[in-house]
């Protein structure tokens, strides 16, 4: 039956090829040549396949290396269910016609291994147009990483799960170019998970990424990435913090994203996520419930510091210390306007926002809701007491047009972290002009007194630049000129002196927040909303997708974050069988066909959980573990102490981890 099933599919006079077979045990083997090339369809891997087989689906292959070995331009691997060992070691490239995808037949069907220490299960280096999609990765057998991306451009990861990788770093992009990754689940590492270094043009895009010891995404070292656009992301660290960009990086675009839930783990170092870029924007984001301080603005040593970054429409609430952190030496030329600080440190001081810097020319905030305290160098004030010329005399304002706690957010239902605004609230509309033209003319290019605040799309394939108004016309951003303050438009304008440009329907008195609620916005933002955010295990979660700004959305596709992928409308009921933090995304389509991303979590709690705090029960008895083998195979939980603790030996000494996930516990 395999000699038929082979010798059918030989197409002699096409191709040569050579085959030796060999009769062992009374069947035959087949051995083909490197680039057998007998399908003209999809080739086939099958861990029930055979390497001497033909690719079809009948007769699949058995390996990731030979697959890799025979592939070229336009073909396409499809991984049949089951698991796989071994590394995807790719050495060929596709074209921008041709790709070189390799999927999964049915989505997360195809289970990758890994091939051992000191390799990735797939491994990209030096080639360009490759595709990876629909694929489980779990390394934790060998520890292999994930993923290696080197000296390559062009290269799509796509809602792919990548978890318990055991090597040092999960993923590893570095000196690549124009490297996209969507859509997928990126969690459960021993260290740090996604580094990147020595690249640009990367975009990580509708992606949950949680659970690392150390730092879940890092750009690092420090200035060697430039143009980087972080785009509807969940950050849920749940060990630790979310994410770190370090001092010199250049161009770094934070938009639509939800960073929530992380902590102070026992080897993170803190909860703290680190921004730090030259030129970058972070906008449009939620950044809400860490049980620790979520955000800082600090360059690290050796750091060429921190220059020209813009905060705006941004929520920080319910965040358990301060919503932002501002320190260091080598801070220059950084802005926050229209946002949002409420219900942050309510257990403390009630800081809303710490700087250490004293003068304009460090930081400034502008037209922003300032819900509590604002420390200015180690002395506490409230916002009152710092706006306007009250402040200093000495230089330009610090502080200017910020609400204080007396106009408290108003938020539509604060128990589900509904940050939108109530009808009533007086941040409708109370916002400050992002920035205005300096002078009278018509054309393409427009002079604007700060050009920081504007996205140019950074030249990678597929981004579009802003579309903002211009005193209530509108245009697409073509380029961006920092230094001699202009924007470049698509289309010629008239414009006045003063004119304000920003993304609100009425750029004269923008939203305070992330959402605009007007008709006619430039910039459409989707607004995510579960309830109720903290469920019950097999309880329905009514998640909406409103699309404010309005556009009118004709089709939407979720992740739920349970692994499932959901087309629906603007409305899904969805339950979840298991305890557990779920980053939700969802992909909105407007009339225009213009696509809008936006990102929640919900959080699932079982009774028990909700009645009790405890993390941990332990007798320390000698055959009690806090958690399994299996989800410990290191065997980091002992009852000797270890040999660099330098305590004496003896039976009172445990390492204790959370018994849901493993999470290091600083008992």
């Amino acid at each position: 039956m395999r000699f038929a099933a082979v010798y059918g599919r030989i197409r002699f006079g096409i191709l040569s090829v050579f085959v030796l077979g060999s009769l062992i045990n009374g069947s035959i083997s087949w051995f083909v040549s490197e680039g057998f090339g007998a399908n003209s369809g999809p080739y086939y891997v099958s861990p029930e396949g055979d390497d001497g087989f033909s690719g079809e689906r009948t007769a699949p292959w058995r390996t990731l290396e030979a697959a890799a070995q025979r592939v070229g331009p336009g073909d396409e691997v499809v991984l049949l269910p089951g698991e796989f060992e071994g590394v995807f070691r790719l050495r060929k490239s596709g074209t921008e016609d041709a790709p070189i995808v390799l999927r999964a037949a049915e989505r997360r069907t195809a289970r990758l291994r890994g091939g051992g220490a000191e390799t990735a299960a797939v491994e990209l280096v030096g080639v360009r147009h490759v595709r990876i999609e629909g694929l489980e990765i779990n390394t934790r057998r060998d520890a292999s990483a994930w993923v290696r991306v080197e000296d390559s451009a062009f290269v799509e990861i796509v809602d792919c799960l990548m978890e318990e990788a055991y090597a040092t770093t999960g993923m590893l992009i570095t000196g690549s170019r124009n490297v996209w990754v969507r859509d997928s689940v990126m969690r459960r590492n021993t260290f740090n998970m996604v580094v990147v270094s020595h690249s640009e043009g990367i975009v990580f895009e509708g992606n949950a990424i949680s659970r690392a010891p150390h730092s879940p995404l890092m750009f690092w070292p420090h200035g060697t990435n430039r143009r980087i656009v972080l785009r509807g992301n969940v950050f849920h660290p749940c060990w630790g913090r979310g994410l770190e960009v370090f001092g010199g990086n250049e161009k770094i675009l934070f938009e639509d994203n939800v960073l929530t839930h992380s902590l102070r783990g026992g080897r993170a170092r803190g909860s703290t996520s680190k921004f730090a870029p030259v030129d970058g924007i972070f906008r449009f984001s939620r950044i809400f419930r860490n049980r620790g301080a979520p955000l800082h603005l600090y360059p690290a040593p050796g750091d060429v510091g921190i220059d020209t970054v813009r905060f705006y429409h941004n929520v920080f609430d319910d965040n358990l210390n301060w919503g932002v952190r501002i320190s260091g030496s080598r801070i220059y030329d950084v802005e926050f306007k229209n946002n949002i600080f409420s219900r942050n440190d309510e257990g403390g001081a009630g800081d809303q926002v710490i700087t250490m810097a004293r003068g304009a020319e460090w930081t400034r905030f502008r037209g922003n809701a300032l819900g509590g305290m604002v420390t200015v160098g180690r002395e506490p004030w409230r916002p009152s007491e710092v706006d306007g010329e009250r402040w200093t005399e000495e230089q330009e304002p610090q502080f200017e047009g910020n609400f204080g706690p007396e106009a408290l957010p108003e938020y539509e239902d604060p128990v589900n972290y509904v940050h939108s605004l109530g009808a009533d609230s007086v941040l409708r509309g109370g916002g400050t002009v992002l920035t205005r033209t300096r002078n009278a003319g018509t054309g393409r290019e427009l002079p604007v007194e700060d050009a920081g605040y504007f996205y140019d799309g950074y030249g990678i394939p597929g981004e579009t630049g802003d579309r903002i108004s211009v005193g209530g016309r509108m245009a697409v951003v073509e380029s961006v000129d920092r230094e001699r303050r202009r924007l470049y438009l698509d289309r010629s304008l008239a414009w006045e002196a003063g004119d304000a440009v920003g993304f609100s329907s009425d750029p004269e008195r923008p939203d305070i927040g992330v959402y605009d609620y007007g008709k006619g916005a430039a910039r459409p933002r989707v607004e995510v909303v579960a309830r109720p955010f903290s469920a019950r295990p097999n309880e329905t979660v009514e998640l909406q997708a409103r699309l404010r700004g309005g556009c009118v959305p004709v089709a939407a596709e979720w992740w739920p974050g349970d692994g499932n992928r959901v087309e629906a409308g603007s409305v899904l009921a969805h339950r979840y069988e298991d305890p557990g933090d779920y980053p939700v995304r969802v992909r909105v389509t407007d009339e225009t066909g213009r696509v809008h991303r936006g990102a929640f979590l919900v959080e699932v709690r079982s009774e028990e959980q909700r009645k009790s705090p405890v993390l941990v029960r332990h007798t320390f008895g000698p055959k009690e573990l806090p958690i399994p083998l299996s989800m410990n195979p290191a065997g980091r939980n002992r009852l000797e102490p270890p040999a660099e603790s330098g305590l004496p030996k003896g039976k009172a000494w445990l390492r204790v981890y959370a018994p849901e996930d493993g999470a290091p516990i600083p008992a």
